[in-house]
């Protein structure tokens, strides 16, 4: 009896180091995917500037907040033979820019970007959309611009 005793208080401690085992291992703190701070890791475009210089579209950027968190500048077209200044923006070319780009020039909060995307005798509208590293935080979108 006293043999039986002992295997089962073994038993039943064997079982709750176990089983307490399994919820600590399982149960320490929620798992999640970290969130971004928003307002920390936001931008914006401040001030968006173009210059058409034949084929070629001269930018000057400022953004305003987190820069390190603007991971591809995405220049969006819209190819027209008559400018619709009332129309909803419908690109129908894009180019997208790494900061690192050779047609991009940063200093500070100030980016530069000198592309060719134009064909001679065509009007087009642009705008800038600038993508976060974080993919939770939206895309941030520039005015629209026209070049004739």
């Amino acid at each position: 009896m006293a043999k039986k005793t002992i295997l089962l208080t073994s038993l039943i401690l064997y079982m709750t180091v176990i089983l307490l085992s399994l919820i600590f291992v399982t149960g320490c703190g929620k798992k999640d995917w970290p969130n971004p701070v928003t307002k920390e890791d936001r931008f914006e475009w401040k001030k968006v500037r173009g210059q058409r210089e034949g084929n070629c579209l001269r930018i000057k950027a400022i953004v305003q907040g987190n820069i390190n968190n603007l991971a591809k500048i995405v220049l969006e077209l819209e190819e027209a033979k008559e400018i619709c200044q009332g129309c909803p923006f419908s690109p129908n070319d894009q180019m997208a820019f790494s900061l690192n780009a050779p047609e991009v020039e940063q200093q500070g909060s100030k980016i530069h970007i000198y592309c060719c995307p134009f064909q001679r005798g065509q009007e087009y509208r642009w705008r800038l959309r600038g993508i976060n590293t974080f993919y939770a935080i939206k895309d941030v979108i520039s005015d629209i611009h026209i070049s004739k």
